[in-house]
């Protein structure tokens, strides 16, 4: 992914979502977001179009819908659009 200067590589095993920036704010194109406009079970209806199951619906267990990414959710883990520049 990338906005202005900011790029990353998005590996997510629950929901992880960005905002691309017009601006920097706080220094960074690339801020967190959580995650909006779908369900768990549209993603798992896609899944199954394809014949694949989600990597939740694999490990028989949900993150958190923060946006962060991350199975299952730990408070000290930090969303990778905060993790740019350190």
């Amino acid at each position: 992914m990338g906005a202005g200067t900011d790029k990353l590589v998005s590996q997510a095993s629950y929901h992880q979502s960005f905002w691309g920036e017009v601006r920097p704010k706080e220094g960074r194109y690339l801020t967190a977001a959580a995650a909006i406009n779908h369900t768990d079970e549209e993603l798992e209806y896609l899944a199954r179009l394809i014949g694949q199951r989600t990597a939740w619906q694999i490990a028989g267990t949900k993150g958190n819908r923060d946006g962060k990414g991350y199975m299952p959710d730990t408070q000290e883990q930090m969303h990778p659009a905060q993790m740019l520049g350190k």
